[in-house]
């Protein structure tokens, strides 16, 4: 089953705009699995929620203050294939990053927001990112095309947040 993924107007996809895993459960019900990793020297968590079935996938991060217990703060962004900007026009993977870029101009020139990124580029890859859209294009370069690799939306992040423990965290998976 395929998802269809939308670009909300101010942040996120399909209506969540903010960390809430009840809207999160909401949209997309419980994840196939769930992986979790920490930073070795650091308590900083890494927790990310796949959707199989959809085709998705949510990184949620909790960040603490150095050398405590106190959650500092969390971010959370989704991964997907394919993002509508509107009822017909999308991005999706393996798409030129050219095309994917004219899209968005197109997007960002209808709904009166400024067509501002950030590029970094190395050999192999780069990425472009939209913070007044809390969006990331990530690019291969394959001969002399740049194919887009990765699509990320984020929502904005939580300073110190109310979060979820681990067993909240693995109560969620089917």
């Amino acid at each position: 089953m395929k998802m269809k993924f939308v670009l909300n107007k101010d942040f996120g996809i399909n209506g969540i705009n903010k960390i809430s895993f009840s809207e999160i459960e909401k949209n997309f019900s419980s994840p196939s699995s769930v992986e979790i990793s920490k930073e070795n020297n650091y308590k900083n968590l890494e927790i990310k929620f796949k959707y199989k079935n959809i085709n998705l996938e949510i990184n949620y991060d909790i960040y603490y203050y150095f050398n405590s217990d106190k959650v500092e703060f969390q971010t959370l962004f989704f991964d997907v294939e394919k993002l509508y900007l509107n009822e017909k026009e999308y991005i999706k993977l393996d798409e030129d990053i050219r095309s994917a870029l004219a899209k968005i101009s197109r997007y960002c020139r209808k709904n009166n927001k400024d067509f501002i990124f950030e590029y970094e580029e190395d050999v192999y890859s780069g990425s472009y990112t939209f913070d007044n859209l809390d969006l990331t294009l990530f690019f291969d370069k394959r001969n002399r095309r740049k194919i887009l690799e990765a699509i990320y939306i984020g929502v904005p992040y939580e300073d110190d947040p109310k979060y979820l423990t681990i067993e909240e965290i693995l109560n969620m998976v089917n």
